[in-house]
């Protein structure tokens, strides 16, 4: 079972993530996990998904600033820590899978646990590695403008709002 299921107005946590005060182990991926869920209730309904090959830009964007807040909690050590084990991960198991965003994957099929885990780590990665190609202002800027629905998507034929 997944720990956490998050929807519009509610999310679902697992039991998984009670732990006594004197485990101090779990407080990153459990912190990490509500956190993800809160952001995922509020992005889900800002961000509109037209297609199933956007679903990876809210897992990426929730993780992402999950991971920031987290970094506010635990510290720039840890943070980079955490990234490095992500990215080590990515490494070992994105070998010979098909991208993301690809026209062939869609919501509704059966997708293995490593599949999913696979979209969601590296989606936050991307973002991770898109706020550092722009900067964190351009990044913050850029997010706030997709928010508010003023982002424009500009097409090579005509432009679309």
């Amino acid at each position: 079972y997944e720990t956490i299921c998050s929807f519009a107005g509610c999310s679902i946590l697992s039991a998984k993530l009670l732990f006594d005060e004197y485990i101090i182990d779990q407080a990153f991926e459990t912190r990490f996990e509500i956190t993800k869920a809160y952001l995922m209730q509020f992005f889900a309904q800002s961000l509109f998904i037209t297609n199933t090959q956007e679903i990876w830009l809210v897992y990426g964007i929730c993780g992402f600033l999950s991971k920031i807040f987290l970094k506010s909690l635990f510290g720039e050590k840890e943070y980079n820590f955490h990234i490095l084990k992500e990215f080590d991960w990515l490494a070992l198991n994105d070998v010979n899978r098909i991208p993301i965003a690809n026209c062939s994957l869609h919501i509704n099929n059966n997708w293995s646990i490593q599949d999913q885990k696979l979209l969601i780590k590296k989606s936050i990665l991307i973002i991770y590695l898109l706020e550092k190609a722009v900067g964190a202002l351009n990044f913050q800027h850029s997010l706030q403008e997709m928010l508010a629905g003023n982002f424009e998507i500009y097409n090579t034929e005509n432009k679309i709002k």
